[in-house]
């Protein structure tokens, strides 16, 4: 083979073996795409279809974007708010909802309603529309409370205390955020300085508040955190009395005790955790092996 033809030879299995690369490149990249779009789509044609906007998976969304407009979107997004994920959020901003144009709907704002999913990027991004963050609820709730019922992590709590939020902002019940936390929104509180102990206008505490709610996952981190099963509310309960009063709270009970709850103070009306308890067993949803320990 002749110098030239060596050459021409070797130039044309390099470009193909380039073309065949930027073609592998090109098909990788679109294939990622692809992936990352496709949960978003069934997400939005799942809320379409939920709504009543759709028939099936099959309509073009975008069309029905346009179909049902501005005004139905911005509705759209408040209800999904919650729950729907950014990319799905933003998807439904290019589609003609308007963040600024959604005002207080049920008692709660975009942003409060966004809140009770709160991650970082959702917020960051509703917040971007210029959202007043200081809104409260009527009963007096901030985002860090709407939020720590939710699973708060440290970034979102920052970008809202950054805002002007504190952790120790009560609502008209005077609780804090740490009354509604939730198992994953605890240990973030606690580290940005949350009071475990701080006590609500009834004089309740976090733990009384997750015992009487029955929340058993909360109840046991913040008893890992020091809180005390001696606090007395206002009506001298502790949150064992407040527990044996409440239903479906076997667990909850079952723990506190497990952790030294007294089980012989009185409240102001002179009633033992098993008195309330007494009370709540006649709907038959006590076993009698948590009733008996009382």
């Amino acid at each position: 083979m002749s110098e030239e033809k060596s050459r021409i030879f070797w130039t044309s299995r390099i470009a193909g073996a380039v073309i065949i690369c930027l073609l592998l490149g090109w098909y990788s990249v679109h294939r990622h795409a692809q992936q990352a779009v496709a949960p978003m789509t069934v997400e939005l044609q799942n809320l379409f279809y939920e709504n009543g906007l759709a028939n099936n998976g099959t309509q073009d969304l975008t069309e029905l974007a346009k179909k049902i407009g501005p005004a139905r979107m911005d509705r759209l997004l408040y209800d999904a708010a919650p729950t729907i994920s950014l990319a799905a959020m933003k998807w439904m901003v290019a589609n003609g909802a308007d963040p600024k144009n959604i005002g207080t709907l049920q008692d709660m704002s975009l942003l409060q309603r966004a809140a009770k999913l709160p991650q970082y990027d959702r917020m960051a991004y509703l917040l971007g529309f210029g959202l007043n963050p200081t809104t409260r609820t009527s009963d007096g709730r901030t985002l860090i409370h709407i939020a720590a019922a939710g699973d708060l992590d440290d970034r979102a709590l920052a970008l809202f205390m950054s805002k002007g939020l504190k952790i120790d902002d009560v609502d008209l019940l005077g609780r804090q955020a740490m009354h509604y936390a939730s198992l994953k929104s605890i240990p973030v509180l606690i580290s940005a300085g949350a009071n475990i102990s701080a006590v609500d206008s009834s004089g309740r505490t976090a733990l009384h508040q997750a015992a009487k709610d029955g929340r058993n996952d909360a109840v046991t981190a913040l008893l890992a955190a020091g809180a005390s099963v001696y606090d007395q509310d206002k009506a001298g309960k502790t949150p064992l009395h407040l527990a044996a009063k409440a239903r479906n709270t076997d667990q909850v009970i079952e723990t506190l005790l497990a952790a030294g709850a007294p089980t012989t103070v009185r409240d102001s009306d002179g009633n033992t955790p098993r008195d309330l308890s007494e009370d709540t067993s006649r709907y038959g949803n006590r076993r009698s092996s948590i009733r008996d320990r009382l």
